[in-house]
C-alpha cells in the first residue's frame, strides 16, 4: 500500500503548506487555536526504554542513507526488521524548490501489512521558522486534529512532536506522529503513521524510527566538532 503521502491532495498540501510557511514570516505564537483543543495522551509518543538494548539488536536494523544523492541530507536511522524501505525518487523540480515545499527522502514500510508506514522529509527554511510553528502549520494544511504535542532537548538538537488524527479513505482514522528537527538551514521531518485501532501495535516501532533518525555529520562538521 502506497503511504498517506503520495496522493496528489497530500502533495498539494505539502505544497500549501511550505508556500505558506515561506511567505508569511511566521512566528512562535501562530495556529493556537488548535492546541487549546489537544488531549493530554503522553503515552502516544513515546520516545526513551522503548526496548532493551538486546531487543534493539534483534528486531531493528540500521541504515545509512544518502537520499537523492545529496551529502546533506544523509542520515542513519533505525528500521525494524521485516520492514522495506527505499530512497524516494522525486521530480527534479522538487528538488529546486526545496525551499517552497517539503521534500521526500525516504519510506519505510512493513512487508506483510498495509497499516502502518513511516516516511522521512526535508526542508529547506529560514530559522526564523520555529519547529512548533512548523507543526501548527501541518495541522491546518492537512486538516487534521492535533491530539498532543511535546518539545524535548536531545545533546545536539531541539525536537518538537506531535500526534495528528487524520483520515485515510481506506483505513479510516489514523495517527500520524509527527518529529521534527533542524540541521542548520534543514527542517528534517519524520512522519510515523498507523490506524488508529492499531496504533498501539506500531507506537514503540514508530517511535524508534522517530528517535533514532540523526542527520549524519559532513566531515567539515565532524573536524569543528559541530551537529
Amino acid at each position: 500500500m502506497r503511504p498517506f503521502f503520495s496522493s496528489s491532495n497530500q502533495i498539494e498540501s505539502f505544497i500549501a503548506l511550505g508556500l505558506v510557511l515561506v511567505a508569511a514570516q511566521l512566528t512562535q505564537g501562530a495556529a493556537c487555536a488548535q492546541e487549546a483543543g489537544a488531549q493530554s495522551a503522553p503515552d502516544l509518543l513515546p520516545y526513551t526504554n522503548l526496548y532493551t538494548a538486546d531487543e534493539v539488536g534483534k528486531n531493528f536494523a540500521r541504515q545509512q542513507m544518502t537520499p537523492h544523492g545529496n551529502s546533506k541530507l544523509a542520515f542513519e536511522i533505525l528500521v525494524p526488521r521485516g520492514w522495506q524501505s527505499a530512497v524516494s525518487e522525486v521530480d527534479p523540480g522538487q528538488l529546486a524548490r526545496d525551499d517552497q515545499a517539503p521534500v521526500m527522502m525516504a519510506e519505510f514500510y512493513p512487508s506483510n501489512a498495509d497499516d502502518a508506514w513511516a516516511v522521512t522529509l526535508y526542508m529547506r527554511l529560514p530559522e526564523e521558522v520555529s519547529l512548533a510553528t512548523f507543526i501548527d502549520r501541518m495541522v491546518q494544511r492537512d486538516g487534521g486534529t492535533l491530539v498532543t504535542r511535546q518539545a524535548r532537548q536531545m545533546t545536539d538538537r531541539a525536537v518538537e512532536e506531535a500526534i495528528i488524527r487524520a483520515n485515510n479513505e481506506d483505513l479510516g482514522p489514523m495517527l500520524r506522529r509527527v518529529t521534527v528537527m533542524r540541521r542548520g538551514e534543514f527542517l528534517f521531518v519524520v512522519i510515523g503513521e498507523a490506524a488508529e485501532e492499531e496504533y498501539s501495535k506500531y507506537k514503540r516501532s514508530l517511535g524508534v524510527l522517530a528517535t533514532s533518525f540523526t542527520p549524519i555529520p559532513l566531515e567539515s562538521e565532524s573536524e569543528e566538532g559541530q551537529f
